[in-house]
């Protein structure tokens, strides 16, 4: 009982993290989706914004902004005949 009052308290006070989410969303669109929480907290330190290494991957999370990964590179194969 007393965790599910905490809970039902817990969601209706607002997001303390609610300017930073805005940030680090920005920031992520302005780069082309292509860094991780590391590069984006490193541009939010040079900004003067301080936030931990927990709280800007969990805002990733949450946010489901991922990193695109460049794709594999597939073998590729020569025109010239086998020789054996």
């Amino acid at each position: 009982k007393s965790s599910y009052l905490y809970q039902k308290g817990a969601l209706s006070r607002p997001d303390k993290h609610a300017g930073l989410r805005i940030r680090i969303t920005e920031i992520f669109h302005e780069n082309g989706s292509r860094y991780g929480y590391r590069r984006k907290r490193a541009a939010l330190k040079m900004e003067g914004i301080a936030a931990s290494e927990k709280v800007a991957c969990k805002i990733m999370k949450d946010e489901r902004l991922a990193a695109e990964r460049p794709a594999k590179r597939k073998g590729e194969s020569s025109d010239a005949p086998a020789t054996s």
